[in-house]
């Protein structure tokens, strides 16, 4: 499915409510493959998934962020549309972190990862929970972008895609917050 600028913020949140399998478990999960021309950035996406599990837990792992991405954030943190931010970049950005959150940095827990060169956007509030892998833009590359993404109630979802790097965050955070879905999610064991 292509999805078009003009369309990320109602079609994706849509697409994902739709597109429902049961697991081998028996389980509801809800899932989609989705691809842009590169001309949307994770600010758009962002904005289109926020509505599915707000209140929550923002996590963001990407190459780089910019102060348009940080302000963006701080306005979500600001207006408890997310609680907690938990953020990974491959290149160490801390400076600008601190200066972008300065009023949220109890909120924050950051972390550098140089293995890190896809892009998560997760969204976890303890009873549904959004999953996006896939090219987490800055600015539009007017490339082709593919992405998958799963949503629904069960933690797992975002447990599982986030195994490789959540055991990172615990031991490797240059800020650390005090949030306490940050703490649920950080230490959670995936069976």
């Amino acid at each position: 499915m292509y999805l078009e600028p003009c369309c990320i913020a109602k079609d994706l949140p849509k697409l994902l409510k739709e597109n429902t399998f049961r697991d081998k478990a028996g389980r509801t999960r809800n899932a989609v493959c989705f691809q842009s021309g590169g001309d949307w950035t994770v600010t758009d996406l962002l904005k289109s998934v926020t509505c599915l599990a707000d209140k929550g837990l923002l996590i963001l792992a990407m190459p780089d962020v910019d102060e348009n991405l940080l302000r963006t954030v701080s306005t979500y943190l600001s207006r408890d549309w997310c609680k907690e931010l938990l953020l990974v970049t491959r290149e160490g950005q801390e400076e600008l972190v601190r200066e972008s959150l300065a009023g949220h940095l109890e909120k924050v827990t950051y972390s550098v990862n140089k293995g890190l060169y896809e892009g998560f956007l997760g969204l976890f509030n303890g009873l549904k929970c959004v999953a996006v892998n896939g090219p987490m833009l800055l600015d539009k590359s007017f490339s082709i972008c593919l992405y998958s993404a799963m949503y629904g109630d069960d933690p797992d979802i975002i447990y599982s895609a986030t195994d490789a790097f959540r055991p990172l965050l615990r031991m490797n955070s240059v800020i650390k917050g005090s949030g306490e879905l940050t703490e649920t999610f950080l230490n959670h064991k995936t069976v």
